[in-house]
């Protein structure tokens, strides 16, 4: 009986030690903060990009007001809006900072013969990037949700304990017909996720 009740208590133990751990590496992660971001290019003039994390550090949002290529109908000439990101991040000493995945989401209106494509690249300052691209092709007139698991940033960290900076060149082209009007709307943005590690 004493064994049996030794064991409860051992288990209860390092279930409770457990979970303190948990919350203490979640409660550590924390402690980031972004800097502030800047950016340029034709798809994201000043005060049209709103960039945020959330309550428990894990999730950066990126929207924008003016990120949409449009054409009317009447020329084939292809239309490319881009707009490139630096957003500091500044991670607790004792803690390193990397990508897991990114969720796109748009809209689009593709008359048939009409083209369009997305590109984005993340990278960590003065570190080679990851690249993810996507071609659409009309008739096509609905939202799409892209999916991105950052697989390069698998083994990429930032440095220990310091600020880092994450670069996103993100862009969009538009190749219309001359029958009916086109759009690539990315004005939704994008949501990227953020894992942690000792260091």
């Amino acid at each position: 009986m004493k064994r049996a009740i030794t064991r409860t208590i051992l288990l209860i133990t390092l279930n409770l030690l457990t979970m303190t751990q948990t919350n203490a590496v979640v409660d550590s992660a924390n402690k980031t903060d972004l800097g502030t971001s800047s950016y340029s290019g034709s798809a994201c003039p000043k005060k049209s990009v709103s960039i945020s994390i959330n309550d428990t550090k894990d999730m950066i949002s990126v929207t924008f007001k003016n990120y949409i290529a449009q054409s009317s109908g009447k020329s084939k000439k292809s239309l490319r809006k881009k707009c490139n990101i630096l957003i500091p991040i500044q991670v607790k000493k004792g803690w390193s900072v990397s990508l897991i995945d990114t969720n796109y989401t748009g809209k689009l209106t593709l008359p048939t013969g009409a083209e369009a494509s997305f590109t984005n690249v993340y990278s960590f300052a003065g570190q080679r990037g990851s690249r993810f691209h996507t071609n659409f092709k009309g008739p096509n007139d609905q939202p799409y949700n892209l999916h991105d698991p950052l697989s390069e940033f698998a083994n990429v960290w930032s440095g220990c304990g310091s600020e880092t900076h994450v670069r996103i060149n993100s862009s969009l082209l538009l190749k219309p017909n001359t029958t009916a009007s086109s759009t690539i709307d990315a004005r939704q943005g994008f949501v990227t996720k953020l894992r942690y590690r000792k260091c």
